[in-house]
């Protein structure tokens, strides 16, 4: 049996239907040409001011930002003890976040730390507020939090010789014969240590 004898509409009639349906789309598309451009061009303009009003916010928030971090470090220059510096999150993580949780450091410990979990919240992968809390959280011998975060900086940065050197102090405190396997893997896999004298392989996931 073919389709024009299972379907109702017979293979004639198909022919007829969708030359007719082809005409209509088509002389409707010829109707709509002028609208269709005339709404293209509405949907570009509306876009484009969207991203320029974007890009200008973006730029004056950054812009107050960065003035904000030079008068808080003119500050501390000549007064430390006087400055009370605030995370902003406009601030990129890699070129400020350092010199920014040097500024808190003035107002204490609990300054630092409240810094580094704004910075988290705004930019999980953020590797130095990572790293700070993880070293932060094995000093205070607080394993449960260390291990997440340990965990954090392998996913993020699993070659970078710091997070390494903080998973391996991590992993002989709070005595985690798991992570010590593996970092003796992955130390083999980036060719920084040979303790077995195999072929290096990549390191297992952590669980």
């Amino acid at each position: 049996a073919t389709n024009s004898m299972i379907s109702p509409i017979t293979l004639p009639n198909k022919f007829i239907f969708w030359a007719l349906a082809g005409f209509v789309v088509g002389n409707a598309a010829r109707l709509n040409e002028f609208s269709i451009k005339d709404l293209n061009l509405k949907v570009f303009k509306g876009v484009s001011v969207f991203l320029a009003i974007l890009i200008a916010f973006v730029s004056i928030n950054f812009s107050l930002a960065q003035m904000s971090f030079i008068n808080s470090l003119s500050v501390a220059k000549k007064n430390p003890s006087k400055i009370s510096y605030n995370y902003n999150p406009y601030l990129p993580c890699v070129i400020y976040f350092p010199v920014q949780l040097d500024l808190a450091a003035a107002n204490g410990q609990q300054s630092k730390l409240q810094v580094a979990n704004d910075q988290i919240k705004n930019n999980q992968r953020c590797l130095y507020a990572q790293m700070y809390l993880a070293e932060t959280a094995i000093t205070n011998k607080d394993w449960t939090a260390s291990k997440l975060l340990v965990n954090n900086l392998i996913e993020i940065a699993p070659a970078r010789r710091e997070v390494i050197s903080i998973a391996a102090v991590y992993a002989l405190k709070a005595g985690d014969k798991e992570l010590q396997k593996r970092l003796v893997s992955q130390g083999e896999f980036l060719g920084l240590i040979n303790a077995t004298g195999s072929v290096p392989q990549s390191p297992p996931k952590l669980k």
